[in-house]
């Protein structure tokens, strides 16, 4: 697939995630909790978790899956 097909799709997810988050998580939200089912963390859950730690620093994420996340975020 061509890189830049790929990192404007890659981007197109990232950014419904945003949304669906926006959309969804209040001051009341405790965590939020997601899993994958593939093997390994796709670039663009890597990228929402970290966004979502940065904009959500109260809530506290659940993630799970076959995979180890990898999420790197300031603490």
């Amino acid at each position: 697939m061509n890189r830049e097909i790929k990192l404007k799709q890659l981007k197109k997810r990232l950014e419904e995630l945003k949304e669906l988050a926006i959309s969804r998580i209040t001051d009341d939200t405790i965590f939020c909790g997601f899993s994958v089912f593939f093997h390994c963390w796709p670039e663009h859950v890597e990228q929402f978790t970290e966004w979502l730690k940065e904009r959500y620093p109260n809530v506290t994420l659940i993630m799970g899956g076959q995979a180890k996340p990898k999420v790197k975020y300031k603490s």
